[in-house]
């Protein structure tokens, strides 16, 4: 969090290591089924919110393991932005996955970017929300977010 008068940066990261490409990590985050989880957070101080323009970048990189050897296999886990925990920015990549045999992958979500040109004056809060949406999965037993980035880049407006 910080006040400067140039752009400046804030960020949250996070990256779990992995000993096996067949199992989830134990620092992994677990996502359950219907429940809107918060991975990341970052907090920006805006003095001067007129002349402050703040770009958001987000990954997150997911490990998924279906529970039978079927040849249709689907997921869906929506991805959403929120500043001062208000919805701004909501994703819900479908992927599909119909390889027979294949019972683990992972899979990096597109960046999701984002321009807050009228931030509030004060402490801006920034949060990545995940959720499984479990009435759209198709032979899934676990979903775990293995790492993720959330920037903020404040960019002050000269006026």
């Amino acid at each position: 969090m910080g006040l400067f008068k140039e752009t400046f940066m804030e960020s949250d990261d996070f990256n779990t290591p992995q000993a096996s490409f067949d199992t989830v990590p134990a620092d992994a985050i677990l996502l359950e089924q219907d429940d809107p989880t918060i991975i990341l957070t970052v907090e920006v101080c805006v003095k001067h919110p007129h002349n402050t323009t703040i770009k958001l970048d987000s990954m997150i990189e997911l490990f998924v393991q279906f529970s039978e050897d079927l040849s249709e296999k689907i997921f869906v886990v929506s991805y959403e932005l929120l500043k001062n925990d208000v919805p701004i920015r909501r994703m819900l990549p479908e992927t599909e996955f119909g390889v027979a045999g294949q019972l683990v992958i992972h899979k990096s979500f597109p960046n999701l970017t984002f321009i807050d040109s009228s931030p509030a004056s004060g402490t801006n809060t920034y949060q990545i929300r995940l959720e499984r949406e479990s009435e759209f999965e198709v032979d899934v037993n676990q979903i775990a977010v293995l790492s993720g980035a959330l920037n903020a880049t404040v960019i002050q407006n000269q006026s």
